[in-house]
């Protein structure tokens, strides 16, 4: 089971932003049973966690004032709950939205019970449980090792990673630009990833066809600018068992009432374990494998 964390996420924040916050055919006094959308993730290597909320039925504009909301967080082996804050974002297009956060250290698989309560009671709940921590994935053929000048290009790498369950895997370039600044430039790799039977993921990271793409659409990135790469990231996560299957489309994940995973409510939020690794640069510097 797998799904693309990058992908769904940016995707049901847009989602989230975008719903109207203006809709004449909606009563709010109007009990549905459903009061809060939720989405985000809890990620265990992570110091403070964000979750986004959404008040469902408002047919007025409230986005810039407080939330008639109180977020709590339960740690279900030891009934300790800690309350979370609400802060206001602006997103594209001068949308504000509510992301509330907390900063709280998680367990691995431990479960947490997430409930946003209304001032009447009304409440909207969900339950997340947080994956094992796994070892760090094997590299080969990594892309920037010392090669001597005048061999071949390589052109990819590839990373096996031991998880049952995918969350995302990406890679992100830090390439010194022409105008004097550093751009980071990320690409999401989860939907190409390949569980094998042997219990691991595969990912070919196609490093060489990433920089290009850069160089092509940045007028400030040439190939002066990629032969000083600076550094690659890799960001892999593990994902908890109460992960979408990957069956879902992100257009299903949309649909309200299809596939909600908030009780009383609509929304995700799920579970992870990351990781960041941080990959040997060494004198690879062939300007003439970018031409």
């Amino acid at each position: 089971m797998r799904r693309s964390l990058s992908i769904v996420l940016a995707f049901w924040l847009s989602v989230l932003a975008m719903l109207p916050a203006c809709d004449s055919s909606v009563d709010i006094f109007t009990d549905s049973g459903q009061y809060y959308s939720l989405f985000g993730f809890l990620d265990a290597t992570a110091d403070t966690q964000w979750v986004r909320v959404k008040v469902l039925q408002d047919s007025m504009l409230t986005e810039a004032g407080p939330m008639d909301a109180v977020m709590t967080m339960t740690t279900l082996s030891t009934g300790n709950s800690v309350s979370w804050r609400d802060s206001i974002f602006s997103v594209i297009g001068g949308a504000l939205v509510h992301n509330f956060w907390v900063a709280e250290p998680l367990a691995r698989l431990e479960s947490y019970r997430l409930e946003v309560r209304r001032s009447d009671g009304a409440t909207s709940s969900t339950t997340v449980t947080l994956p094992d921590t796994f070892a760090t994935p094997v590299f080969s053929d990594p892309p920037l090792t010392q090669l001597p000048f005048g061999t071949g290009c390589i052109t990819n790498f590839r990373m096996d990673a031991h998880i049952p369950s995918l969350a995302t895997a990406d890679v992100t370039y830090y390439i010194p630009s022409t105008a004097g600044n550093e751009i980071a430039f990320t690409v999401d790799y989860s939907d190409e990833a390949v569980f094998y039977e042997e219990g691991f993921w595969r990912v070919n990271f196609k490093w060489m066809d990433d920089v290009k793409f850069l160089m092509a659409s940045n007028p400030y990135v040439d190939i002066t600018s990629l032969t000083r790469l600076r550094a690659v990231e890799v960001r892999v996560a593990a994902a908890g068992p109460n992960w979408p299957d990957y069956t879902l489309d992100d257009e299903t994940l949309a649909i309200p009432g299809v596939a909600s995973y908030v009780e009383n409510g609509l929304g995700f939020v799920g579970g992870v374990v990351s990781r960041r690794i941080d990959l040997s640069l060494g004198t690879y510097r062939s300007a003439r494998c970018f031409q």
